[in-house]
């Protein structure tokens, strides 16, 4: 396994993984992106100010992944709520909510598990921090991966303006036993950084968020 170290960054790290998205997202995939500066060469954007963004290092400390999770209990997530339809899931879980965009890797490593690890790292910190949903959207040749680590549609799909023909999707974060039925990484993540027996609870009987159901 290649030796990435896998975290959240500090402020002063942010220059490098807004360069990395634009090499990412501008100079290799062609896509539009609503906040880059072509001059600089940087992507950098509104929800950065209040984001916890993680970031994949190689050995001499480039940046070769990164994805960013914005928490509703402390900021606005601006049009994702409406994209997400966040508020048909009730308000008294907001708290408990999270959006997480901008997850990349770079392109040798696709085939890789850094994409996988930089979920777990983003899960492993959400689920420790109480987090009950998170919502994503992806393309379609991406749907396999999110439906495998546990993440499932729930409004249909979607245009966006910058990644065009969407899918929606929400994680009910501790729902063990929908984790467990599809084989999801995250219920060994976790089982390693909760109490002993906490994710082995059927939450579903207990926990009304998750009666909103997912298709």
């Amino acid at each position: 396994m290649n030796a990435f170290t896998i975290r959240e960054i500090d402020a002063g790290e942010l220059d490098a993984v807004a360069a990395f998205r634009y090499r990412v997202y501008v100079e290799e995939m062609g896509r539009p992106q609503r906040y880059a500066c072509h001059r600089s060469r940087r992507i950098l954007e509104p929800l950065d100010a209040h984001a916890r963004i993680t970031a994949a290092f190689d050995a001499g400390g480039e940046v070769v992944g990164t994805l960013r999770t914005n928490y509703l209990s402390e900021g606005g997530v601006a049009e994702y709520r409406d994209f997400y339809r966040i508020d048909e899931f009730g308000a008294p879980f907001e708290e408990h909510m999270t959006v997480t965009t901008k997850l990349m890797v770079r392109g040798d490593l696709r085939s890789s598990t850094l994409p996988l690890r930089l979920a777990l790292e983003a899960y492993r910190v959400g689920v420790t921090r109480g987090v009950v949903m998170d919502f994503i959207d992806c393309n379609r040749h991406l749907e396999g991966f999110f439906h495998k680590l546990g993440y499932r549609a729930y409004c249909g799909r979607r245009h966006h303006e910058e990644y065009g023909d969407v899918l929606p999707m929400v994680l009910y974060v501790r729902d063990w036993l929908h984790l467990s039925v599809v084989g999801s990484p995250f219920l060994r993540e976790a089982h390693k950084v909760l109490p002993p027996g906490e994710a082995r609870i059927d939450h579903r009987r207990i926990e009304p968020w998750i009666e909103r159901g997912a298709a």
